[in-house]
């Protein structure tokens, strides 16, 4: 096979080696992960974006920002790099070994973060009820996004049942035997998601696209072998790993085991719920109207995230960060310049209180 054949082979498991280590993600168990992926990163970023006259507004990396589409060139041109590096250093027999580790890898990867979000939509920490604010806001004033998520997040059983259509195939990914199959199910999945994020403006379109490569990566043998209407059990198992698992390895893959199910449930942990919509909210969380009709403000709320937000009479809307003094009847805001205020409240009878 000429180099050039087997550079365009090995790129895209550099590519995706290289993504799953430092493209950043929300990870409970491995928060440091986006620190040292800043650490790493930001000051090439910056250089990068300084030389091609690009401004960041976020530096955190997060998913669809300037500087995540820098990091993804970044990574792309090391995956180069490493992929040149492979074909003249490594024989064939290396090669294999290789594939055979990134496959397995992203195997494992993907069927991770298929379980983790198939979880947070059956315990609707994903696509969560509306906050209040949410409601009382006029439909022609929301963004696509929020618009969407508000509607996802009215219905339990949906997300349900989109909360499973992401578990089984994260179950299959983990199965050696029909692990293909599992990424060939995640395919279909993933590419409405990519069409959802991108037709809604949803702010996760590089990340869902690089599991989507990963799940087409995964999937490729299988799916050539239905366009050449080869399947047979052979070309099934091809990847995959040997009938007989020594002790150690067995421990390992239970451990990984183990500490996916710990990533993915955490939110259970942290929500004291088994489903979001059930669970408890704050202190007077909820809407309130004014009961003068010629005042400036319409209504406030008060959000779960510790949040006030106030809704003018031509419904604009302006939020500040909350402390509440339930003692002493005060409300501590403080606005995106970090100017304090102090204001005090009285609950009426019959309030939560």
């Amino acid at each position: 096979m000429e180099r050039s054949s087997v550079i365009l082979k090995t790129l895209p498991q550099s590519f995706i080696l290289l993504g799953i280590v430092f493209i950043p993600f929300d990870w409970e168990l491995l928060s440091f992960q986006s620190d040292l992926v800043r650490t790493l990163f930001n000051p090439l970023i910056h250089g990068i974006a300084e030389l091609l006259d690009i401004t960041l507004i976020l530096s955190d990396l997060s998913s669809d920002s300037k500087g995540a589409y820098i990091l993804l060139g970044i990574i792309f041109i090391f995956s180069l790099l490493t992929a040149g590096w492979i074909v003249l250093k490594t024989t064939a027999d290396q090669q294999s070994r290789l594939e055979k580790f990134v496959r397995n890898l992203a195997s494992y990867y993907l069927a991770l973060i298929l379980l983790k979000y198939g979880l947070d939509k059956i315990l609707k920490t994903q696509f969560y009820l509306p906050e209040p604010n949410i409601l009382f806001t006029p439909v022609g004033k929301l963004d696509k996004d929020m618009l969407f998520w508000s509607t996802m997040g009215s219905s339990h059983s949906y997300n349900i049942f989109m909360g499973l259509a992401e578990i089984i195939p994260a179950v299959l990914l983990l199965i050696p035997r029909t692990r293909q199959l599992g990424a060939l199910i995640a395919v279909g999945i993933l590419v409405n998601v990519v069409a959802v994020n991108l037709s809604f403006d949803i702010s996760v379109k590089l990340f869902s696209s690089f599991l989507l490569m990963i799940a087409i990566f995964l999937s490729f043998p299988l799916i050539r072998s239905l366009t050449r209407n080869e399947l047979n059990k052979r070309q099934l198992d091809t990847f995959t790993e040997p009938a007989k698992r020594s002790n150690l390895r067995m421990l390992i893959k239970y451990s990984l085991l183990s500490l996916f199910l710990i990533e993915a449930l955490l939110p259970v942990f942290r929500i004291r719920s088994w489903n979001d919509d059930l669970a408890p909210r704050p202190y007077l969380h909820g809407a309130y109207e004014s009961v003068d009709q010629t005042a400036e403000i319409k209504r406030l709320f008060i959000h779960r995230d510790g949040y006030l937000i106030f809704q003018d009479q031509n419904d604009e809307f302006s939020d500040f960060h909350l402390e509440i003094n339930k003692k002493d009847h005060l409300f501590h805001l403080q606005n995106f310049n970090l100017r304090k205020t102090t204001l005090p409240f009285k609950v009426s009878k019959g309030s939560d209180s």
